[in-house]
């Protein structure tokens, strides 16, 4: 649910940046060509965090792991405290919490 509402919101903004853009007259051919540009620029120079996204969206849809359950992330083990799309946080056994990025695979 807390994905979804932050995809709600962010496509909610999205469309309503569109409708501002067509109110005020401004070529949206043009708008959505540069952000197809941008968004390839973008995507190079933030590869990492594009790879904790959708490893994060991998995680939240797919359910291996989740709140509540006991695992072990590489040399962690513990209880999975919250799954993100960034990263998962598990409390270890002598109570810290380690985030650990959805990007990455554990060591």
């Amino acid at each position: 649910m807390h994905l979804g509402k932050k995809l709600v919101k962010i496509l909610t903004v999205m469309v309503g940046a569109l409708f501002i853009f067509f109110i005020a007259g401004i070529n949206l051919t043009a708008v959505i060509a540069g952000l197809g540009v941008g968004g390839i620029a973008v995507a190079l120079a933030a590869q990492k965090t594009l790879e904790n996204l959708f490893g994060g969206i991998t995680v939240v849809t797919d359910q291996p792991i989740r709140v509540g359950d006991f695992c072990r992330a590489g040399e962690y083990l513990g209880t999975v405290q919250s799954v993100g799309l960034r990263s998962t946080r598990i409390r270890t056994l002598n109570r810290t919490i380690v985030s650990i990025p959805t990007g990455s695979s554990p060591p």
